[in-house]
């Protein structure tokens, strides 16, 4: 029994002997991929002897130290990419990229700042532990590009410091500064201020609010509009408008994919065996489908089809093989009246249509994918109306069609209480298309214009009483706007702007003016460029939210611009605090020659 019980003590020290190698195994390899992280993440040099050898540790000393690092682990803040960021980062394919945009930017440093008391969360990243996150540190470079520095990528090294690099959409007007720091005041918030202080005036100074005009995206004289013929020329391609095949995926518009991905368009039919290629002349139709829902889901009850002078060109009632559990009267019109003795089915209509369309046909409608996917058809060249038109400063949140069709063309649609006419729809979005084509691609999209829109297009909860046709008028013009600087101020928490304050904006200096806590924004400004790294330098980085902000006035160059940048980019990332969540926007160029979108790194200080 002595020897058994030696034996056994044996086996123990052995296994234990065994774990505790394994452990420090693990340890030193933690300790090398840490090692290893700080030399990529550092413009300093790492010592190589740096790792220290954990082999001669006893266990309890080993395990002491993983639960330390753990403990230590939770405490950090975590920045992560959701499939949008994935979609932005410029390691993407050019051709299945898409971009984010500055309001998303901004999401992410007010989620950041003020967690969940903001409007909103980012829709790219996922911030954990986000009160963990030290000082919220912006550096914006103005007069560049993601385009310069792609060129110069070989030669450039501050971006080897970040993980997360994303392309944004940079609008043609709106100053940068201006779009990251503004936030828009929701309907129902405007709504309620209003009828607290019962006067615009009196609201915005009490309130600390400003306005923009609400209707940007459209010419300032409505005059412009009236004018314009829909018959008359184009003003650029056609072809401009039609969605990429990336932007067809994000919309969800049926696509002959192979494997899992297409499952579910497998017993789809294209609208011809073959196509031509498209170009600036090739013609638009104008398409909208009613649906019912049955008990294999919705299915097709009509369809609508108008050529461009918005002359129908086929219009059919059709019968679902499957029961009918809902018509959907109220929206589609349909009843089972109307469909008692119709026989045509979507295959009838699936041939009508290929016999119809010519070969380089191109689909208008508004959110089109729906329409296609009930027609249960595939084609190659559309344009969304739901798309090229942009009210919320968002891809992912649609304006409704009748409010477009009010708000440009003064047109009132889908009025009837019969529910929605197919031919009225489908000539409304052509409608709205041509209208574009008449100015340009910006028009009437508030992603590119720069228009800052409210945060929701809900109808009011509760009518307004207006004391006059003018106070409506003036009410529902404009946009109100807050400021993050002002959410930040009002949390206890304090801002800095290290800057030229000569070259801002003034719409950037009303953002200024709407903090009331003056001891709680601090300004250093510099003056010229130069300065804004040697005051950046030198600050001991203890304010909530930084912003560093550099214009280049282009006198250097490009290459030598980027070279100046790029040392002192470097310089400044080290000496920011651990933790610190760091923010570097290239803001892209607009101007004379055309527009270059931006690019924004942003990690957590290690």
């Amino acid at each position: 029994s002595v020897i058994t019980l030696s034996k056994n003590m044996d086996k123990k020290s052995a296994k234990k002997e065994r774990k505790r190698k394994k452990l420090a195994a693990l340890l030193n390899v933690m300790e090398l991929n840490e090692r290893d992280k700080r030399r990529k993440t550092s413009s300093n040099p790492i010592e190589e002897n740096a790792v220290k050898d954990f082999s001669r540790e006893t266990l309890e000393e080993i395990k002491s130290r993983l639960k330390v690092k753990e403990k230590l682990k939770m405490t950090k803040p975590l920045l992560f990419l959701t499939d949008p960021g994935l979609m932005a980062q410029v390691n993407t394919d050019p051709k299945e990229r898409i971009p984010i945009f500055l309001n998303d930017i901004q999401n992410l440093l007010l989620y950041s700042v003020i967690g969940d008391k903001a409007p909103f969360k980012p829709r790219w990243c996922n911030l954990v532990r986000w009160t963990r996150a030290t000082s919220k540190v912006v550096i914006l470079i103005e007069g560049l590009s993601l385009k310069d520095i792609e060129c110069c990528s070989q030669e450039l090294k501050f971006p080897s410091l970040f993980q997360n690099k994303l392309e944004f959409v940079r609008s043609y007007v709106t100053d940068v500064l201006f779009q990251l720091c503004a936030v828009p005041v929701s309907t129902r918030m405007k709504q309620k201020l209003f009828t607290k202080h019962q006067n615009m005036g009196r609201m915005k100074e009490m309130e600390k609010l400003f306005s923009i005009e609400k209707y940007s995206i459209k010419p300032k004289n409505d005059e412009v509009i009236k004018s314009v013929s829909l018959n008359s020329p184009d003003t650029f391609p056609r072809t401009e408008l039609l969605l990429s095949l990336s932007q067809m995926i994000e919309e969800n518009y049926p696509l002959p994919f192979q494997g899992h991905l297409g499952d579910h368009v497998r017993h789809f039919v294209p609208t011809k065996t073959e196509y031509a290629e498209v170009n600036e002349s090739s013609p638009m139709f104008g398409v909208d489908c009613e649906m019912c829902r049955t008990a294999e889901g919705s299915e097709l009850t009509s369809v609508a089809i108008v050529n461009e002078k918005h002359e129908l060109v086929y219009h059919k009632l059709v019968k679902p093989r499957n029961k009918i559990i809902d018509y959907l009267t109220p929206y589609s019109g349909i009843t089972p009246a109307m469909l008692k003795d119709v026989t045509t089915r979507i295959e009838d209509v699936q041939n009508d249509i290929s016999e119809l369309l010519p070969k380089d046909a191109i689909l208008v409608g508004q959110s089109l994918c729906s329409d296609l996917r009930a027609l249960q058809m595939l084609h190659p060249y559309v344009i969304d109306t739901a798309v090229i038109y942009n009210l919320t400063g968002s891809r992912n949140r649609k304006s409704k069609l009748a409010y477009l069709m009010d708000l440009f063309l003064k047109e009132s649609i889908q009025t009837s209480v019969e529910g929605h006419d197919p031919i009225e729809d489908s000539s409304a979005a052509l409608k709205l298309v041509q209208l574009k084509l008449k100015f340009d691609p910006t028009f009437g999209d508030s992603v590119l214009q720069g228009y800052i829109p409210s945060w929701d297009e809900d109808v009011l909860s509760a009518p307004i009483n207006f004391k006059s046709p003018e106070e409506e008028k003036e009410y529902n013009k404009i946009q109100l706007l807050s400021s993050i600087l002002r959410y930040t101020c009002e949390q206890g928490k304090t801002v800095k702007y290290i800057g030229n304050l000569e070259c801002l904006k003034p719409e950037v200096k009303k953002l200024l003016a709407t903090v009331e806590h003056e001891e709680l924004m601090k300004l250093s400004p510099t003056n010229d460029e130069s300065d804004v790294f040697k005051v950046a330098y030198d600050e001991p980085y203890l304010d909530d939210l930084i912003y560093i902000h550099w214009q280049s006035k282009d006198m250097l160059g490009v290459d030598n611009t980027l070279r100046y940048l790029d040392r002192n980019i470097q310089h400044l990332h080290d000496k920011l605090p651990s933790n610190a969540l760091m923010f570097l926007i290239v803001a892209g160029v607009s101007g004379p020659k055309g527009l270059e979108n931006g690019v924004c790194f942003v990690k957590i200080k290690e």
